[in-house]
């Protein structure tokens, strides 16, 4: 059997109409370890290689083109290793390990998985939706796409370029591969690359301000707003053009750090630029914890403990799960005059 398959973005109307009117198939949750030699030659020629749940499975083109999403499916491991000329998988190295919880719906003969996507040690997270159908012979490729495509207009699903969740893996945490990708125009009409540096809006402390900073941080942890990752950089909060103090507006900016910048956070707060707050709790709501540090911040402001100069101010969050102490802890660098 041949998967003809498009990726899109779903739509609360559409989320909707598949709890109302879809047949769900169930749940499950997969953990895929994607493979390759070093030379990266399955990844050059679109060939993909997984050990899902423990078990291995190959996708290969069916078309030399390229041009689709048509693979012919393997999942015999004697068949893969005669496919791939291997002797057995010890010779190739994991690129990444993706772990996704996904529904599956049924219409019809469609088949819809809904997947969120994250992986071990990193902060990656996606959400994304395969429509998929299955035909026995590749000249029923075409009707197929068609199909799939009136489904998408007939439910308002927008037919953009999606990532896939390996593809948008690479574009945040391996650049070295995914620049493969952009420099092949096998790849490179089905991918997308509007990374940015940091993103920013302007807002203030009301009720349907703090909603705005919420909204914004989860479409960027969910992958919306494509910001620039390696492994080496975390994400941090940025307060600056302080229209009057913590009662006006203000911009937020979420961008990506290295180490070196923290460092230099630290030494101006030995130079008495910044006074630092290190906030931690065995709660792991950050919310709570990022308003009961900035509370701190105001209430030391009113009582003459520190005088803020409004410029430039930093908030870093530090998940349990990395802390040497095992306790969230919520950092701020508050903006401060000369021997306040």
């Amino acid at each position: 059997m041949i998967e003809v398959e498009k990726k899109c973005l779903a739509t609360s109307e559409f989320l909707d109409f598949l709890k109302n009117n879809a047949e769900k198939l169930g749940d499950r949750v997969l953990e895929d370890v994607y493979l390759d030699f070093e030379d990266l030659r399955f990844i050059k020629n679109d060939i993909w290689l997984r050990k899902r749940n423990g078990k291995y499975e190959l996708k290969v083109p069916m078309s030399d083109s390229r041009k689709s999403d048509v693979y012919e499916e393997i999942e015999n491991e004697a068949q893969i290793l005669e496919k791939l000329d291997l002797r057995n998988f010890s010779e190739l190295m994991s690129l990444s390990v993706l772990v996704t919880h996904r529904q599956k719906f049924q219409i019809d003969d469609f088949h819809i998985d809904l997947d969120e996507i994250t992986s071990p040690k990193t902060d990656f997270h996606y959400n994304m939706m395969e429509i998929e159908l299955m035909v026995e012979f590749f000249k029923d490729y075409e009707d197929a796409q068609k199909r799939i495509l009136e489904f998408m207009q007939k439910h308002s699903l927008k037919a953009e370029i999606v990532n896939g969740k390996v593809i948008e893996y690479f574009r945040r945490y391996r650049r070295d591969i995914f620049e493969l990708f952009k420099a092949n125009p096998h790849h490179s009409h089905r991918i997308v690359d509007s990374m940015m540096k940091e993103v920013t809006i302007r807002t203030n402390n009301s009720v349907e301000g703090i909603k705005k900073i919420e909204k914004l941080w989860q479409n960027v942890i969910n992958g919306n707003v494509p910001l620039v990752l390696t492994e080496n950089t975390v994400l941090i909060s940025k307060y600056s053009n302080y229209a009057s103090n913590e009662n006006g507006d203000y911009d937020l900016s979420i961008l990506a750090v290295d180490c070196d910048f923290m460092r230099q956070l630290e030494k101006e707060c030995a130079n008495g630029k910044y006074k630092k707050y290190d906030f931690c709790s065995d709660n792991s709501d950050i919310a709570e914890n990022t308003k009961a540090v900035w509370q701190q911040v105001w209430t030391d402001t009113q009582e003459g403990k520190i005088k803020r100069s409004y410029t430039e101010d930093y908030e870093c969050t530090i998940l349990a799960d990395y802390s040497q102490d095992h306790k969230l802890h919520c950092l701020l660098y508050i903006s401060i005059e000369k021997n306040s």
